[in-house]
């Protein structure tokens, strides 16, 4: 359909997913590259800190991630294409530990709106990165997503993420559709396994709220 000069799509989720999802939609915005969904928000993961930003309900790590979304890996991958894109799928398995693994693809940049908060909030005022007490991980690595895909390398057939139901992670991953370039797995080694990525304290969301999640290709 046609709203004023931007074209918008509504892409309807299958029934089972509208029990989560007040809209049973998807928003696509193809003029600003963007597209966008609800989730919930889960508070005590957030505080701990976690490597999962965005997991779908019933992945093997939607318990341990800040928000649960009835939206698939798989549609989230193909809504980024249909918005123009890249993936970069250069993480896989083999490389997934080494010390440089940067996810690449298009940058993705997060943002998040629910009720009460005054216009969208960017991701990085959402999160706050708490460093450990270990200085081996060095300094702030800052977030930095992109769309690294992981649908066509090694598991394209069988794409690991199927299992994981994971959309967005904060390190970058083998699994997630979209990952933080900034920091990988090697960083959470020298930082002895304490995830640094956790919720603003300034961050006034409760458990359990509903939020719309905005992903836009910068």
């Amino acid at each position: 359909m046609r709203v004023g000069p931007l074209a918008l799509v509504l892409v309807s989720l299958p029934a089972a997913c509208d029990r989560a999802n007040p809209e049973g939609q998807v928003l696509v915005d193809a003029a600003a590259k963007e597209v966008s969904f609800s989730a919930i928000f889960h508070r005590a993961n957030a505080e701990e800190g976690t490597w999962h930003l965005i997991v779908q309900d019933g992945g093997s790590m939607a318990s341990k991630a800040f928000f649960t979304t009835d939206v698939s890996p798989g549609k989230f991958y193909e809504l980024l294409k249909a918005v123009g894109a890249s993936d970069g799928n250069n993480v896989t398995d083999a490389n997934f530990h080494a010390e440089d693994i940067a996810t690449q693809g298009d940058e993705i940049e997060f943002t998040f709106e629910w009720e009460g908060q005054a216009g969208r909030l960017p991701l990085h005022r959402l999160i706050r990165e708490a460093l450990p007490g270990s200085p081996a991980g060095g300094g702030e690595r800052g977030l930095e997503f992109r769309f690294g895909g992981n649908y066509t390398a090694e598991d394209a057939k069988s794409p690991p993420c199927h299992e994981s139901g994971c959309l967005a992670c904060l390190y970058t991953c083998s699994a997630g559709v979209t990952s933080n370039s900034r920091a990988n797995a090697a960083l959470l080694r020298k930082d002895k396994h304490v995830h640094r990525y956790r919720v603003s304290p300034e961050v006034q969301l409760a458990d359990g709220a509903r939020v719309r999640i905005h992903a836009r290709r910068k």
